[in-house]
């Protein structure tokens, strides 16, 4: 059968489509060229020749097909952008709300997880509400959307500072040094008194020890009874920490040094003659020879505080020893005679009647105040050695 082509798309028909039909069946263009002439048709296609399709045809055909690959250009791309989270669908207010409270929860979960290897701290009160609290929604539009390459960056964990790690190690308890006692010293009667005044509690069993005695019961101790009216006793040398009480009647007592922190009352023991090699450091010595005599063989040296007396008797450093450093001495007898006295020595004298005093040489911030335990006394006799620096021998009423 005979093929006839449309004159427009070249698309073949038949010989019937070509007479029953005004218009072509593919392009729909009217088939006026071709009627009644079949021959030309059938000369057109003839076996062994080649029709090539028109110019508007093949234009047709590649716009169609740019159309399909832009269009499939553009779905890929933006599956893509949706895929990668550059584009993604508009959330209300609520929504946005509860989404933010998730992140929230989750960031909490993870330092919570990161300080389980730190034992637990209290949590406040102020924490515990906040977790309780839904977070406020974003201040952003809801219908703005998240602008594309933009990713949320989560706050930075706040760093968790483990504790001290608690040790095994017992802890030393501090001990607190003993309350001083008050307790009175016994002081002779006469000018003495006025001349000894209460000095300020001290650490150990009585106010004149500087410090707790070594070797001693938490009691005060009874001391030493003598009674040797007529006799004499010798105490040992008296060391750091040593204290020891006299009390009784003898007629001579000789005391080796007193050194260092360490205290000798012979308040309550009477004696008629008293021997003292030396008195160094810190010692604390308390002597009682009422009208009688005390002998200081070697000086006082050091901080020591000496209490003397001897009210109407008389005391004497012998060969001119001297009282040195920072000393407080206190003496009420008649009759005194100091060697040198050096240093920042404090020194007060009580006079009886007809009283005299003597010395050598005084130097540096030393000094004598005297007075008269009856001011109705005439004034004592002062034989003075040298004055030097600041010091001073003078009656003052203390």
């Amino acid at each position: 059968m005979a093929q006839v082509r449309c004159p427009s798309c070249n698309s073949p028909l038949t010989q019937e489509e070509s007479r029953s039909a005004a218009n072509c069946p593919v392009c729909g263009k009217s088939l006026s060229d071709s009627a009644g002439s079949t021959g030309s048709g059938s000369a057109a296609t003839a076996p062994g020749t080649s029709n090539a399709p028109s110019t508007s045809v093949r234009s047709a055909s590649q716009k169609h097909w740019v159309v399909v690959a832009v269009v499939l250009l553009l779905v890929v791309g933006i599956a893509g952008m949706y895929a990668g989270g550059f584009l993604s669908p508009k959330q209300n207010p609520d929504e946005q709300a509860v989404a933010n409270s998730d992140q929230n929860k989750n960031e909490e979960n993870k330092n919570n997880d990161a300080g389980k290897s730190s034992p637990e701290k209290p949590a406040d009160k102020s924490s515990d509400d906040s977790e309780t609290n839904v977070p406020a929604a974003s201040d952003k539009p809801a219908d703005q959307p998240d602008e594309p390459g933009v990713q949320p960056v989560d706050p930075p964990a706040q760093p968790t500072v483990p504790p001290s790690e608690p040790t095994d190690e017992p802890t030393e308890s501090i001990k607190l040094p003993a309350q001083p006692t008050d307790q009175p010293v016994n002081q002779p009667t006469g000018p003495f008194n006025e001349s000894v005044e209460p000095t300020e509690p001290q650490t150990g069993p009585t106010d004149l020890a500087t410090d707790k005695p070594k070797n001693t019961p938490e009691e005060e101790p009874a001391g030493i009874a003598i009674d040797a009216p007529d006799g004499e006793y010798n105490a040992e040398s008296l060391n750091e920490g040593d204290f020891v009480r006299l009390h009784g009647k003898v007629k001579t007592l000789k005391l080796s040094s007193v050194n260092g922190r360490s205290a000798l009352d012979a308040s309550g023991l009477e004696a008629k003659e008293i021997q003292v090699e030396s008195i160094n450091a810190e010692a604390t010595v308390v002597l009682n020879a009422p009208g009688g005599l005390v002998e200081i063989k070697s000086g006082i040296n050091g901080q020591a505080r000496v209490f003397i007396n001897a009210a109407g008797g008389k005391v004497v450093f012998l060969n001119g020893c001297p009282i040195t450093g920072n000393c407080e001495v206190t003496i009420s007898a008649r009759e005194v005679d100091f060697g040198a006295v050096l240093g920042s020595n404090k020194v007060k004298v009580v006079f009886s009647k007809g009283g005299k005093l003597r010395f050598t040489k005084m130097t540096g911030s030393s000094y004598i105040h005297y007075k008269r335990a009856d001011p109705k006394d005439p004034p004592p006799t002062i034989e003075a050695g040298t004055l030097v620096e600041s010091s001073e021998c003078k009656e003052v009423d203390w």
